[in-house]
């Protein structure tokens, strides 16, 4: 808690990296660093994982999560900032995989991915998508704001807007949803 993580690079994680059964990470800026695969600022693989408060600013991946790579059994994102990330394929913000996720009271903006999802990509996971603010958020294919797929989703009291996507879905974008 309470760091200041920038300006690192890693082929995973280029900030932060953890495969930990617990994971809890807090109240720390994370700005500017890179992965070339997944998880510019942070990439968890933990059971369960818990990442709130922090500043999450102009992190970039070429592969997932620009900002965030999650991959959990169970993921709490509570009340972060996250800001100018950016993404060559999938979720400029997050891009979560699997897992029973939370995403709650959160502000994404100006986050930029290429293929899926420029704030939030979410694949096969049972998500809450709850109290955010995700604005002006940019993709190139589907889903400006959200790129749901597959899974269990509910998404409840956002504040969805301004965002684009050069094909489809500038605001949300859901496929094969059961």
């Amino acid at each position: 808690a309470n760091n200041f993580i920038l300006n690192n690079s890693a082929i995973t994680g280029g900030g932060i990296y953890s495969n930990a059964q617990n994971t809890i990470i807090s109240n720390n800026i994370i700005a500017s660093n890179k992965a070339t695969n997944a998880g510019g600022g942070i990439a968890t693989k933990s059971t369960i994982s818990t990442i709130s408060n922090n500043s999450i600013i102009g992190n970039s991946s070429f592969w997932d999560g620009g900002g965030t790579y999650c991959a959990t059994s169970e993921l709490y994102y509570i009340n972060n900032e996250i800001s100018g990330n950016a993404s060559e394929y999938y979720g400029g913000g997050i891009s979560i995989s699997n897992g029973t996720n939370n995403i709650i009271k959160n502000t994404f903006s100006n986050n930029y991915a290429r293929r899926k999802g420029g704030a939030i990509k979410s694949s096969y996971g049972t998500n809450t998508i709850k109290d955010n603010v995700i604005a002006n958020n940019t993709v190139e294919i589907d889903g400006g704001g959200l790129h749901l797929l597959a899974g269990l989703n509910s998404v409840v009291n956002n504040v969805i807007y301004n965002n684009s996507a050069e094909m489809d879905g500038d605001g949300i974008y859901l496929s094969f949803i059961f």
